[in-house]
């Protein structure tokens, strides 16, 4: 299968959207989709705040997104259309859903 990533990527950038931090909003301070937390994690490091949060580049933000979201999902591996479906699940998600198997997965035999 082709890596889609890129293509993947814009779609989820535009829909994301830029830099918020409602307190309504349980995510917190977030830019592009990455919340502080994830961002924390992400970098190793739980000193980050919003300020780094609003000022985060988008080569960061797709470092971010191919690292904790695109290649634990092994979306390469999916047709196109299912990759963008299942990235965008596990982006807006969180990386805790279970999508279906993986090509080369075996089936799930409830």
């Amino acid at each position: 299968m082709d890596d889609n990533f890129d293509t993947c990527l814009a779609f989820t950038l535009k829909e994301e959207g830029g830099y918020s931090d409602n307190p309504a909003d349980p995510g917190g301070a977030t830019n592009m989709g990455i919340t502080l937390a994830t961002y924390r994690q992400w970098a190793d490091n739980p000193t980050l705040g919003p300020v780094q949060v609003q000022d985060m580049t988008e080569r960061t933000a797709t470092a971010i997104y191919r690292s904790l979201y695109w290649n634990p999902l092994r979306a390469d591996a999916l047709a196109a259309g299912v990759d963008l479906s299942v990235f965008d699940m596990g982006v807006n998600a969180g990386m805790g859903f279970s999508p279906a198997p993986a090509a080369g997965d075996r089936p799930y035999r409830g």
